[in-house]
């Protein structure tokens, strides 16, 4: 080699080592913020489940205030002054204004009402505003009876159209509708903060509800809870993570009028990321906005690609110093850097090694934990909020229009209602499926007998539906999650009542014997209709039916969450059957030091 070619070789490492130095960083960058849009993600969803959790609190609350009031009356004042007393909203339903009462009165019996009210003690008592109206919905009572809670009752809310909007829908639906932004009535003044109002409908004792027309005719008022947005919002964070801002709209469009509530925001700052989610809370739309600051950035570990940059551009200029002191020094030099040469290729080809390997297991993790990650966000929000929705929608319009639209429509309202349930039983089953093997509680000794018993009980209008006999033997002790142990129970039965004989009576055996010195075998044995071969080793496997015809109800989970539960007790499940005359599936379960019998019967 020729001294010009040694003078360029420092060089040219010097380039090959920012190059990649340059790619390292320009990759960890791109993590960081694939990062930094994860946990944004995850602040949004879990403030969006926070208020929709808040709003069904509130809800539950208020069906217990109409409850009340279907059994005693909406004339009973002093009622709801001890049930607000005894519910301790500021401690337990906190974000609560008030809870109040909204008669309905007709304009015909206007002078009644005003002299009922005033006979009470409001001796200066009036509707406001004034003016002749067909029918008015003054408050006549506010709990807690403190602070701005004891201003001057008779508001007219039927006189507000946003108001009136939302107990229009309360009326006619039954059920608890959130009105649009308003100013709360005991506010006053241009800068009061924004807050809105859930409605209620109270209906006459023993008056008929059944539909929209005797829901009108039966109404006798409403019950109320009122909320500034800023006491709710602050009830659910105290302090919001740096960078983080949050506003919510009233409804989908996002203008300045219809903000409900903002976070404080950093002035100047630009935003790194946005995104909005729909809530629909108590029949009424609110838009989350959320965007993410700079600030948020300079979090824990927020700063590696810089750590990287620097790291590598020094390394790079030692390492290309290095190859000049080695380039000059003649024949020694180059003999070093040959074998200089040779170990740092053999580092370096371990170091990419363990490099490769490392970024396979963080991945594969990653993955895993993305995967759980979105597996429980679906179930408990995308998919369970908008199902129970659909239930809840779909029963209503069952309730209302069955048999007012002609035979299809019926069947189709059929169908909508079954399969929307069926969905709900599906993800409730894959729930359950995804906790077992997650369950990190010990295993204890746990009674046989108990599990079974609760199973049973928890059967038991399926049992005595088809007349089942079941024959117990002895059963012991084994170490197991006793919780865990009845769901084994209940699917292993549950399968004999769903795919039993039509021919004769339901028979069921079941039997525990003694294998070895930690271990018992169980057995529950069926005269039912079998299993065909191909089956058998199928059936354990998620989603696989033990009918292909599909007849029998069923997610295709049980006996796959039957195995989980057996595996996580340590033990093993097998299936022994012949078509036409039942089956017979097999456990083993741990046994504890001293086993200890339990009771023997036979139950029908």
């Amino acid at each position: 080699m020729t001294s010009p070619r040694l003078k360029l070789l420092p060089w040219l490492v010097l380039l090959a080592s920012l190059g990649v130095t340059w790619l390292a960083w320009d990759h960890e960058r791109d993590t960081a913020q694939e990062q930094l849009r994860r946990q944004f993600d995850f602040a949004l969803r879990d403030m969006a489940g926070r208020i929709e959790q808040r709003v069904m609190t509130y809800e539950q609350m208020l069906r217990g205030v109409q409850g009340m009031f279907s059994i005693v009356g909406i004339s009973e004042r002093d009622m709801l002054a001890s049930y607000v007393d005894a519910l301790q909203p500021d401690a337990n339903f906190s974000g609560i204004q008030a809870i109040g009462i909204v008669e309905s009165v007709a304009a015909d019996r206007l002078d009644e009402h005003l002299g009922a009210m005033r006979r009470l003690g409001f001796v200066d008592y009036e509707i406001q505003p004034d003016g002749r109206r067909e029918a008015y919905a003054p408050i006549v009572q506010r709990e807690p009876n403190i602070g701005v809670n004891r201003s001057r009752l008779g508001f007219d809310t039927w006189s507000d159209p946003v108001r009136r909007e939302a107990m229009e829908k309360a009326r006619d639906s039954g059920m608890p509708v959130i009105s649009g932004k308003v100013q709360l009535s005991v506010d006053s003044g241009a800068g009061a903060p924004p807050g809105f109002i859930m409605y209620m409908p109270v209906f006459g004792k023993g008056l008929p509800r059944q539909n929209v027309a005797q829901r009108r005719a039966s109404l006798a008022g409403w019950v109320f809870v009122s909320f500034r947005v800023k006491d709710v919002m602050a009830s659910l964070y105290g302090e919001l993570p740096q960078g983080l801002a949050f506003t919510i709209y009233d409804g989908v469009t996002l203008a300045d009028r219809d903000v409900l509530y903002k976070s404080p925001e950093d002035a100047g700052a630009a935003t790194v990321f946005a995104s909005n989610e729909y809530l629909v809370v108590g029949g009424h739309t609110w838009t989350l906005a959320a965007k993410m600051r700079q600030a948020f950035e300079g979090g824990p570990g927020r700063d590696t690609a810089t750590v990287v940059a620097v790291a590598g551009i020094g390394l790079s200029l030692l390492l290309s110093s290095l190859v000049w002191l080695m380039a000059t020094g003649r024949e020694r030099a180059l003999q070093l850097a040959q074998t200089m040469t040779r170990d740092l290729r053999a580092a370096k080809e371990a170091a990419e090694d363990a490099q490769r390997s490392l970024a396979a297991q963080a991945h594969n993790l990653a993955q895993s934990n993305a995967d759980l990650e979105q597996f429980a966000y679906v179930a408990s929000h995308d998919l369970r909020t908008p199902l129970r929705n659909i239930v809840s929608y779909a029963q209503l319009l069952e309730r209302r229009y069955k048999g007012h639209l002609g035979a299809d429509a019926n069947d189709f309202i059929d169908f909508i209602v079954e399969n929307s349930k069926k969905m709900t039983l599906l993800i409730s089953d894959l729930l359950e499926y995804s906790r077992v093997s997650r369950q990190a509680a010990p295993l204890e000794p746990v009674s046989v007998a108990r599990a079974l018993h609760l199973a049973m009980g928890n059967l038991r209008p399926d049992l005595e539906g088809c007349g089942a006999e079941i024959r117990i033997g002895a059963l012991p002790e084994v170490l197991a999650v006793e919780t865990y142990l009845v769901s084994l129970f209940q699917n292993l039965i549950g399968n004999a009542v769903k795919y039993r004989s039509r021919e004769r009576p339901l028979q069921i055996a079941i039997a525990a014997e003694r294998t070895g010195s930690d271990l018992w075998r169980f057995s529950l044995a069926d005269n039912g209709i079998g299993i065909e071969p191909a089956y058998h080793d199928k059936i354990f496997e998620i989603f696989q039916r033990l009918d292909p015809s599909g007849d029998a109800e069923g997610t295709g989970i049980g006996l796959t969450l039957c195995r989980r539960i057996v595996h996580r007790f340590g033990g093993t499940i097998w299936l022994e059957s012949e078509m036409g005359r039942g089956s017979t599936f097999f456990f083993t379960l741990r046994a504890v030091s001293t086993p200890r019998a339990s009771f023997s019967s036979t139950t029908t």
